[in-house]
């Protein structure tokens, strides 16, 4: 992942998922807002995240880091809390950014593994769970083995992958399409393999993928 500083070429959408981060110590937890607007180059309009349900008691000069995925890059920047409005909906202004750090995503090598994991077809059966093996994973998808056909070319899945990472006890979980199939022979009989690519739809997919990566790398 090459990370490049840029000035202006930001690619701001209504609707972008965004992750605000409050503090310096980068340890803070992250609230998850959408854009709404911008005027450049004075400020991004965004939705004022929420707490416990309800909308967080923010106030001007309050310093956040944003994060957020763009077509082929993840963007960040630090920036303030410019304005604070409660109507008609809450809502806030944060400083447009003079300085942006942006991270390619590439195309990853995949790294060989053996990580169990579990997986539903969303499209044919949602409540039907399989046990499957991670062959090789990548931040943009993975093999998958199975002893049955998880689906077709196509299909839609749900992987949860069988590994602890940034506090995710149960696995971490990604959506998947379903790329190739095909079948194989091995000493355990038929195998399935389903060549998947992941669907990286915020911020928070892409760093949970790319933490998996990086643990199996680290343990290779």
């Amino acid at each position: 992942m090459g990370e490049a500083e840029q000035k202006q070429n930001l690619e701001l959408e209504v609707g972008t998922p965004v992750q605000l981060q409050f503090g310096t110590d980068g340890a803070s937890q992250r609230y998850a807002t959408k854009i709404i607007g911008y005027v450049h180059p004075t400020s991004i309009i965004l939705h004022t995240p929420q707490n416990k349900g309800k909308p967080m008691l923010l106030r001007e000069g309050q310093i956040t880091t944003a994060r957020f995925l763009g077509t082929n890059n993840v963007y960040a920047f630090v920036s303030n809390v410019r304005a604070v409005f409660l109507k008609p909906f809450p809502h806030l202004h944060i400083a447009y950014p003079s300085e942006i750090k942006s991270a390619f995503l590439r195309q990853a090598e995949r790294v060989r593994t053996d990580i169990h994991a579990t997986a539903v077809n969303l499209d044919a059966d949602p409540e039907r769970k399989v046990e499957t093996r991670i062959v090789n994973i990548s931040a943009n998808g993975a093999l998958v083995a199975s002893a049955d056909a998880l689906g077709e070319v196509g299909a839609k899945l749900r992987v949860v992958i069988g590994v602890e990472f940034n506090d995710a006890e149960n696995g971490v979980a990604v959506v998947a399409v379903v790329r190739n199939i095909r079948k194989e022979q091995s000493d355990e009989g038929d195998q399935y393999h389903h060549g998947v690519q992941f669907i990286i739809n915020t911020i928070t997919d892409y760093l949970m993928v790319q933490g998996v990566v990086y643990s199996q790398l680290s343990s290779a």
